[in-house]
């Protein structure tokens, strides 16, 4: 933990991973925020540059709902000070005492907020919630768990996502499941079918949904604009032979070049499964359809799932 700097001011902390920052991990948040506000703390979000699995045991390392830059932007409309640490596998033979102890002394902080399933340290995994209130009182510091949300975790999120479940997935995140990657060039099929697409490159180890089409809405990288997409994510089978996965925007209502920008996906429902078409003709007339659905939902929905961060 030397990569700690040292404070001098009286905080509260939250220490984890914070994947997605969903529903569970807001409630930490807001149990921190609150304890602060009476106590006149500090707050304090640390969280690592990694999932600690990918140094402790990288077989293991799931799919990450964010990107770490995200995850950062998600902490960050909380308004609290946050610290990245960089996981090594020094800081994964930290034990949960001496997390504590460093806490104290290198963050000065009195109180540390814990999610009712959260572990850390390197003697974690047997480890329960009374295990660390106990420790930490003979460490001198409070440790206060956070109410628990049934069933929320990333671990779910990501089962929910993986099997194209985005009600769920959107339920327990408290805001749309979300992909960003770069617009590249692609062959401009779509553009030649009527529905020109942007071709989005997502980075390697990141969560994504079933192969399908789906309603979504996309964010162009400094815009303030949101528009409504029919997303494809396959192989494109009617144009295509290859096999090679693609994620593949159609804008509604814009046009521009954006080849090289950031594109932020939500991704707000599922329309049908992706498949093969008997023509081109077949293909359009089909992604016309897709479109009018689109359309609808947008209408049904009027807002996109706010997030609860308050």
């Amino acid at each position: 933990m030397n990569n700690m700097t040292a404070k001098s001011t009286r905080r509260g902390v939250t220490i984890g991973t914070f994947d997605g920052m969903h529903r569970g991990h807001q409630e930490v948040v807001a149990t921190l925020r609150h304890i602060c506000e009476e106590r006149g703390l500090k707050p304090l979000i640390m969280t690592f540059d990694r999932h600690p699995l990918s140094v402790i045991a990288p077989e293991r390392t799931p799919r990450m709902l964010t990107p770490h830059e995200e995850k950062l932007r998600r902490i960050e409309r909380c308004g609290m000070e946050h610290h990245t640490l960089i996981f090594t596998a020094g800081l994964a033979a930290v034990s949960a005492r001496a997390w504590m102890r460093r806490l104290r002394e290198e963050f000065d902080a009195e109180v540390l907020v814990i999610g009712y399933d959260n572990t850390f340290g390197c003697d974690g995994r047997s480890l329960g919630p009374d295990d660390y209130i106990r420790i930490g009182a003979e460490e001198d510091l409070e440790v206060v768990v956070a109410p628990v949300l049934s069933g929320i975790s990333s671990s779910a999120i990501r089962k929910a996502v993986s099997s194209g479940d985005i009600a769920a997935a959107n339920e327990m995140l408290g805001t749309p499941f979300m992909i960003e990657g770069i617009v590249e060039h692609g062959k401009a099929l779509g553009r030649t079918l009527g529905f020109p697409t942007a071709n989005i490159s997502i980075e390697e180890g990141l969560a994504i949904l079933p192969s399908g089409v789906y309603a979504a809405e996309v964010e162009i990288e400094d815009t303030q604009e949101t528009y409504p997409a029919v997303v494809n994510i396959g192989v494109r089978p009617t144009v295509e032979d290859d096999g090679r996965m693609m994620i593949e925007a159609h804008l509604l209502d814009f046009s521009g070049n954006i080849y090289g920008k950031k594109a932020r996906i939500r991704f707000m429902s599922f329309i049908r499964p992706e498949q093969k078409f008997d023509s081109l003709e077949s293909l359009k007339d089909r992604i016309a359809e897709d479109i009018i659905v689109c359309r609808e939902r947008e209408v049904k929905s009027k807002t996109p799932v706010k997030e609860r961060i308050k």
